[in-house]
């Protein structure tokens, strides 16, 4: 359900041309930037616990069902999924306060609230929530003189000895 819901909520929000341009933090876009793969994950681990369940016990080839979420996982968090469609969006949006902002405080797969998640420390987000580097293309933005936000130049810079 969290997938179809994800989904269509995605879809009706590219079909208002009032977002044309926009990224999709509507819903549970909310509180995950991946929802549909947080709901399709569920599915097939969902998957993996009834097919265990029905087996007999003395049948050790029920085990060989968890080949199903573990490839889905793997595809979803390392190949085709979730890296590809972060490093799009950074590079789409990446120029956005607004974007870097949403990409701070909510959740790359789980659904969590943002204001509970954004104060977590990394190796929280990093270990429950999948938040890891490889999800994050997103360069440093530049101040109004060129240089990287933080660093110390431009005109009331001070003359460093």
């Amino acid at each position: 359900i969290i997938e179809a819901i994800a989904d269509q909520s995605k879809f009706n929000f590219r079909n208002d041309p009032v977002n044309k341009g926009k990224f999709c933090n509507t819903g549970l876009w909310a509180w995950s930037r991946h929802p549909n793969y947080y709901g399709e994950m569920l599915i097939w681990w969902g998957i993996f616990i009834i097919a265990t369940s029905i087996f007999g016990e003395p049948d050790q080839w029920k085990y060989f069902s968890i080949v199903g979420p573990i490839f889905i996982m793997t595809i979803l968090l390392f190949a085709s999924g979730m890296p590809t469609t972060e490093k799009a969006a950074d590079e789409r949006y990446g120029h956005l306060d607004e974007y870097r902002t949403y990409k701070h405080r909510v959740s790359p797969l789980v659904l969590f609230p943002p204001p509970l998640y954004a104060p977590l420390p990394s190796f929280i987000k990093a270990v429950f929530f999948f938040e890891w580097p490889l999800y994050n293309s997103l360069k440093p933005k530049k101040n109004g003189y060129g240089t990287m936000s933080g660093e110390r130049e431009g005109p009331t810079a001070t003359l460093r000895a």
